[in-house]
């Protein structure tokens, strides 16, 4: 075994080379595992992460495997309230009642546009619906009765600068909890709605099912 040499080369006996393929073959096979099982465990931890929640996605991105965790509990508590919607909360009954008793005011110099809508809401069977231009008076009769109030956000406070704001400050601050006041806005809500005593808000391009699920909600608030 070794090496012979004969004049100036150097020539291998049999052995020797068996022995060298042998290290060869062991080499390519060790880097071939190597890199073959840690692509097999990676897969299989993505798997795992995959099997391991409902809560959990997977993003690939780069050809980087990373888990995404994402809160499905609020997405099901959404799609639960929308196969569950206030009125079927409540008996037949109670909903009947609440059509044919409840007053719903609106507040809004649009008079077309929410003559319309209010057409609509009594085509679903809420009979005592009004409007009115302005919030001039506050004490009126119509706003006095009413227990669901949709208040316009622009041009019914006069000369007020956050006209429908005030509007819903004054009321808050005259009959407080005894009505449920929804800002009535065509656009973005304000981040002081809320301070400024609006209950809810719903935007002038709601459905029909939206704004009765708004009136049902005021009135299950109000515990009519």
């Amino acid at each position: 075994m070794g090496l012979h040499e004969e004049g100036t080369i150097y020539v291998m006996d049999g052995l020797t080379l068996s022995v060298i393929g042998g290290l060869l073959v062991a080499i390519i096979i060790g880097i071939w595992r190597f890199f073959f099982v840690r692509r097999e465990k990676s897969f299989s931890s993505v798997e795992n992460v995959v099997d391991a929640s409902p809560h959990q996605t997977q993003k690939t991105q780069n050809n980087n495997t990373q888990s995404v965790t994402i809160n499905m509990d609020a997405h099901n508590a959404q799609d639960k309230e929308l196969e569950n919607p206030p009125e079927s909360t409540v008996s037949p009954e109670r909903v009947t009642s609440l059509r044919r008793n409840l007053q719903i005011l609106f507040i809004d110099d649009d008079e077309e546009s929410t003559t319309d809508k209010i057409k609509n809401i009594q085509e679903y069977g809420w009979e005592r619906v009004k409007l009115i231009t302005d919030a001039k008076d506050i004490f009126s009769a119509d706003i006095r009765e009413a227990e669901i109030i949709f208040v316009d956000f622009h041009g019914i406070g006069n000369d007020n600068p956050d006209q429908g704001l005030d509007v819903l400050s004054a009321l808050k601050k005259q009959y407080g909890d005894t009505k449920w006041l929804i800002l009535f806005t065509s656009y973005d809500v304000p981040v002081t709605t809320y301070d400024r005593g609006a209950n809810d808000y719903a935007l002038k391009n709601s459905t029909m099912y939206e704004l009765e699920r708004k009136i049902i909600k005021g009135a299950t608030h109000l515990n009519k």
